[in-house]
């Protein structure tokens, strides 16, 4: 992998899946991660068990959208 220690990923979907893959990717490449889903208690535990190591990551609600 490539270092990007100074940058930061935005990753949507990020509590399962690809998305959730992806945190870890780039977290252990260095960078800052902010990530968002529906499903936000998932989100938590993927920050707090990255966090516990170190890595930078900040979980994000995700606002619901009103269809009229």
């Amino acid at each position: 992998m490539f270092d990007l220690k100074g940058r930061t990923v935005v990753i949507t979907g990020a509590s399962s899946g690809l998305g959730k893959a992806a945190v870890y990717a780039y977290a252990k490449a260095g960078a800052a991660v902010l990530i968002t889903a529906r499903r936000f208690e998932r989100l938590e535990a993927i920050r707090e068990e990255l966090a516990a190591q170190d890595y930078r990551v900040e979980a994000v609600r995700k606002s619901r959208c009103v269809r009229r």
